[in-house]
């Protein structure tokens, strides 16, 4: 029985994978796919894909029909007949480590579960150990500023950040995040790669986890490579979209985009394949599923929230209300009770444009005392700037909402993803395509000679 590290490397397929390699040789990636188990994961959840949904999938071993986690930030208690696979392994006196993985949830009193530091959109920056709320803290409010567009970094960032140094802060990431904005200021164009510092300064708090800490099982979360993906596949893939490249500075940039974002995993997986041989671990890097080119037409305007005070005065709302973080165009709400939630969610959904259409609209039921609300795209509201309430003309800032633009998204979700899953076992060279993203979380109990609840699907086919 090996412990195991996974990797979540969040919505990336073997497209990428293999155009990567084409860019990029003697990579750690390549060294680690030559001796590995390789397949193609299928997510089956229902309705449109989303990483909140496919993730708990992974690490529930049940689709999002079951587990219904379908938004950020929905109570979690009503899931809890299906737990996540580190909940099993506690209960069984195994120790775990949680970094950063979607869904997780808030830390849990569990004398087996070693460190937890949750996902990027959580309620508060709590962590076990307290030590790394220091990290969290900064974690967020950088998530919280780039929800859809890069923010500016202040002096007063630099200064926030400096104790970041007792959570593992090397020196060589602070020159990266140094020298990447000096290149900003001799090409603009860099800025659409700041979220991607994020993954370094993860990392390097993550590997102050692991130093002090070696759990049986570990879990690591990244999605700078999805995010780059999302806004700048079309540069990388231009033969999908009947694009040539031009000579332009941003099509001869953004061309190396997607590389540039992998060339940060690489380093990580370096790091894992030796700490995994070191501490005998197995080393799984996987995604819950993956993107592809989707053609979104004209560009519309999107719409956010920029001063929900006048938001809730607007609609004469005057009980408590959180409102959480979420995922350009959801927004994430959490009432004391369900009179409050219904009144809102009614009050919200009466904001329209001019042609009739709901500003605000749902996908999903309430969960619980926790809301997720969408807002819609419209280049009519970024003209006119008015919506219509109780019949009523109003401009959008008596809401406290805003129009902004970004770049167009070129890549979206499909079903396959992608498991790379080393030991010192035997290992098939060839690939497997389509298993179920729901045996992984049944592989890791059986690794542990853990008993499989029945709601599981079998473990993939590896040697353990």
């Amino acid at each position: 029985m090996n412990k195991i590290i996974l990797y979540e490397l969040n919505e990336v397929s073997w497209q990428v994978v293999n155009f990567y390699l084409s860019k990029r040789k003697d990579t750690y990636l390549e060294q680690l796919i030559k001796s590995s188990h390789k397949f193609t994961s299928m997510t089956y959840d229902s309705g449109e894909l989303h990483p909140w949904s496919t993730w708990p999938t992974v690490h529930r071993g049940v689709s999002n029909d079951l587990h219904n986690i379908r938004f950020i930030n929905q109570d979690l208690s009503y899931s809890n007949q299906y737990p996540p696979i580190w909940e099993i392994l506690n209960k069984n006196k195994k120790t775990s480590g949680i970094f950063g993985s979607l869904q997780s949830g808030l830390p849990k009193d569990n004398q087996h579960m070693l460190f937890h530091i949750p996902d990027t959109f959580a309620k508060d920056y709590n962590t076990f150990p307290e030590k790394y709320k220091i990290f969290q803290k900064i974690n967020l409010k950088q998530t919280n500023k780039n929800k859809a567009i890069s923010s500016r970094v202040t002096i007063f960032d630099f200064i926030e950040a400096i104790p970041l140094i007792s959570n593992g802060l090397s020196f060589q990431t602070i020159f990266k995040i140094i020298n990447h904005l000096v290149i900003e200021k001799i090409n603009p164009y860099n800025k659409s790669l700041r979220p991607t510092l994020q993954a370094h300064l993860s990392f390097d708090v993550f590997k102050s986890c692991l130093n002090n800490h070696k759990p049986d099982f570990i879990s690591f979360f990244t999605n700078h490579v999805a995010g780059i993906m999302h806004r700048y596949w079309k540069f990388s893939f231009p033969n999908e979209f009947n694009y040539k490249l031009s000579d332009s500075k941003k099509d001869q940039f953004h061309k190396n985009s997607i590389i540039k974002a992998m060339d940060i995993a690489d380093k990580h997986i370096g790091f894992l394949i030796k700490f995994s041989k070191k501490y005998n671990y197995d080393l799984v890097v996987c995604s819950s599923m993956g993107q592809e080119a989707i053609d979104r037409g004209d560009y519309q305007a999107e719409i956010q929230i920029n001063n929900f005070r006048k938001l809730k005065e607007s609609l004469d709302y005057n009980s408590n209300i959180k409102i959480n973080m979420a995922m350009q165009p959801d927004i994430a709400f959490e009432f004391e009770n369900k009179e409050d939630l219904n009144y809102f969610l009614k009050k919200i959904t009466l904001i329209k444009t001019k042609d009739d259409k709901q500003i605000f609209y749902t996908d999903y039921k309430p969960i619980g005392l926790t809301l997720n609300i969408k807002s819609i795209k419209s280049n009519s509201l970024e003209q006119d700037q008015i919506a219509i309430y109780n019949s009523k003309e109003f401009p959008l800032n008596f809401f406290g909402i805003q129009t902004f633009k970004r770049d167009i998204g070129t890549g979206y979700h499909k079903p396959e993803g992608i498991i790379i899953w080393q030991n010192n076992k035997k290992y098939s060279k060839k690939k497997i395509n389509k298993v179920d993203s729901r045996r992984i979380a049944p592989t890791i109990l059986k690794n542990f000679k853990l008993n499989i609840p029945e709601y599981m699907q079998k473990p993939l086919p590896i040697d353990i």
